[in-house]
This record gives C-alpha cells, sequence and structure tokens, in this order.
C-alpha cells in the first residue's frame, strides 16, 4: 500500500489503517525501538504503540506535506524510544548532537538544531549518508553496518569521523555563533 492511500485510509478508518500501517511499518519500528530499550521490553511495546498513535494523529499533516511515512515512522520511533530511555535512566543526550559538540547538554532550541542536522546528514553524499542514518537514526553499531554495505568496520568508522567533522563545519556555518559550542 502506498504512503498516500494508507494516509487516507488512517483518516477514514483508524482502526483499519493502524492495523495495516502495523502491518507494513510494525517491523522496522520494533526494530528501532528495541535497539534503544533492549532490556525493557513492555516499555518498548508501549513505545511502538506510542509512535503508530501518533502516525494517526499525524496522519493528515503528513499527507498534506507528502512525507514519506517510513522515513517519519523511523525518526519518530528513535525519538520516542530515546525519550523513554531518558526517563528510564535518567540521563540526558542526544547521541549526533553530542559526537558534533562534546556536549550532552541540550540547547534551548533543540528542535532547531535536529532539523539543521537531519538536513545536513540527508545532503552528505553515498554511503556515508546511509552510514549516518544506521548509526545515529537506527542505531546500529559500526560492525553491523559494515556488514549491510559491504565496507570494513574500520572504513565506517573513519567515514563517520569525518563526516562528523564535515557536519560541525557546515552546522557552524548555517547556524553561525547560535552553535559556537561546536568548535
Amino acid at each position: 500500500m502506498n504512503d498516500k492511500k494508507l494516509l487516507i485510509l488512517l483518516r477514514s478508518d483508524p482502526e483499519e489503517g493502524l492495523r495495516k500501517a502495523i502491518a507494513e511499518h510494525g517491523a522496522a519500528v520494533n526494530g528501532v525501538v528495541r535497539r534503544v530499550l533492549r532490556n525493557a521490553s513492555q516499555e518498548a511495546e508501549e513505545c511502538c504503540a506510542d509512535v503508530f498513535v501518533a502516525l494517526w494523529r499525524h496522519a493528515e499533516k503528513l499527507l498534506s506535506d507528502a512525507v514519506p511515512v517510513r522515513a517519519w515512522l523511523l525518526v519518530t520511533s528513535r525519538n520516542a524510544a530515546i525519550d523513554r530511555w531518558r526517563k528510564l535512566t535518567r540521563r540526558e543526550e542526544f547521541p549526533l548532537y553530542e559526537e558534533l559538540t562534546g556536549d550532552s547538554g541540550l540547547p534551548e532550541n533543540i528542535s532547531d538544531l535536529e532539523a539543521m542536522l537531519q538536513e545536513l546528514v540527508e545532503s552528505l553524499p553515498s554511503p556515508d549518508r546511509e552510514i549516518f542514518l544506521r548509526k545515529y537514526y537506527l542505531l546500529e553499531t559500526s560492525k553491523e553496518i559494515a556488514e549491510a554495505l559491504s565496507l570494513t568496520e574500520g572504513n565506517v568508522n573513519v567515514r563517520l569521523s569525518r563526516g562528523r567533522e564535515k557536519l560541525k563545519r557546515q552546522l557552524l556555518q548555517k547556524g553561525g555563533d547560535r552553535y559556537a559550542l561546536c568548535k
């Protein structure tokens, strides 16, 4: 089922729409959530349910903005799982933000920063974009990424390091002094 039909179904018949969304995207959402919430299966189940409820609530906006459902679900799953993990562990961190800045504190405008980072990551050339998405959005290990992309683990780590440096430079150019802590 294509995204448009799924989103229309979610609006017209939420129960059937959710059933189809879970059948089509449930494994991917579950995989992302369980990578973050490894030892908390009940929390992971609740988080997955929350993600699909969020899909239902945002269906109209996603439809009007022509946002790809799978991509939205993966990002939302990662964010929801990290938020739930933070609550469970009382730990404050944003993985890519921390990697780029060396600071575990979150700025007040984290949504702006996250949107800017997402835009910069999407602009990376292949396979760097794929490596960053797998590392920071799907939370895969370097070894898993290397196997999936037929690269060495060392090559993945070098690409991540060089990519973080490139993102730091671009972030400073785009954000100016607002993100001076990236220096």
